[in-house]
């Protein structure tokens, strides 16, 4: 009976690949959502992780609330906590950090987005470990209030190039800075799709009014101190109100602020998929309804022949099994093959 239906899906092409379709598109579409969704979650945890690469030990203001939102909206500390905690034990090298919204704008006074993500500015990193994997694609970080640095995926949309003059908008105001370099963060051209700003620390207080504060201080301990040790230290010398954690919980914390907001955008596709596959069902017990309804002939023949009727039945689900088995392996195909086009740049 196996060849039976073998000869069955060989002999009935057209149903055969419509049938196909509708579980190829299906598959592709959920397996898709949920390796699309993975692969940001993992791309971001990533990208978090590195920034804080070499960074042991973040002291910052404890967060307002309990829930992951609002891990985010911490308030500034003291920039005077800087000197206590290079004088703490262990301690090899630290500084302050300061970021918050700058939307760049293009040669048209048009802002520069991408679908969502922040618009950041934040002050240069003078301690290239304390860096992460923020590093030049060209040119210098900022060094006075005229001057700024912006990731080289804004500086390419903007078609900006050093020397030209860039305007950003703060909460504060807008101000206009020379290019003085352009910045990547690993393999990439811009951090987690966002748009950003660099400014000297000084200018980046001033502009964000947060003038004589630091979002968070990162610090770097010494040979043969661990994190927990340095966190330790670094916790004995903080007043109330102010907290150190390592740089891995620093990174898993913001990387789940991100992850928790996509929550809802992997929510909707799987919804969408899901309403795919069970129209697709639809469509595909209705077409083997009418298949078995058009065969009834072929069968019956079958069972004139001396087939029982469970080999009949059997036949059947047979030719269900393999339509089903490699529309779901093409489905998973067509994803696989989306992904890597869309990968490319």
């Amino acid at each position: 009976m196996f060849g039976v239906a073998l000869k069955g899906l060989v002999a009935h092409k057209l149903r055969v690949l419509l049938s196909a379709l509708s579980i190829a598109l299906g598959v592709a579409f959920v397996s898709g959502t949920l390796v699309l969704g993975d692969s940001v979650n993992a791309s971001l945890t990533a990208a978090y992780e590195n920034q804080y690469d070499s960074t042991d030990v973040v002291v910052r203001a404890p967060a307002s609330l309990e829930d992951s939102e609002a891990i985010d909206q911490r308030r500034p500390i003291p920039a005077e906590l800087l000197p206590s905690v290079l004088s703490a034990p262990g301690v090899a090298a630290a500084e302050g950090k300061v970021t918050g919204f700058a939307m760049i704008v293009d040669k048209s006074g048009q802002a520069i987005t991408r679908n969502g993500a922040k618009t950041e500015g934040t002050s240069a990193p003078t301690i290239a470990t304390l860096g992460g994997e923020t590093e030049m694609r060209s040119g210098r970080m900022p060094k006075n209030s005229g001057e700024t640095a912006i990731d080289a995926s804004t500086a390419n949309t903007g078609g900006y190039a050093l020397g030209d003059q860039v305007r950003v908008i703060f909460r504060t105001g807008s101000q206009t800075f020379r290019l003085v370099g352009t910045v990547g963060f690993g393999d990439q051209n811009s951090f987690a799709g966002n748009s950003t700003a660099f400014f000297d620390t000084a200018t980046t207080q001033r502009v964000l009014g947060k003038i004589g504060q630091y979002d968070e201080i990162r610090a770097s301990a010494d040979g043969g101190v661990s994190p927990q040790k340095l966190r330790d230290a670094i916790e004995q010398s903080l007043p109330r109100g102010v907290e150190a954690v390592t740089g891995t919980v620093a990174a898993s914390q913001a990387a789940h602020i991100v992850k928790d907001g996509l929550k809802i955008v992997n929510t909707i596709l799987l919804v969408f998929a899901a309403i795919a596959v069970f129209v697709g069902s639809f469509i595909i017990w209705n077409t083997f309804s009418i298949i078995v309804a058009q065969r009834t002939r072929e069968l019956a023949l079958l069972r004139a022949v001396g087939a029982t009727r469970g080999q009949v039945r059997r036949s059947v689900l047979v030719e269900a099994l393999l339509i089903g088995l490699g529309a779901s392996i093409i489905g998973i195909g067509i994803r696989r093959a989306l992904r890597t086009a869309w990968s490319r740049p």
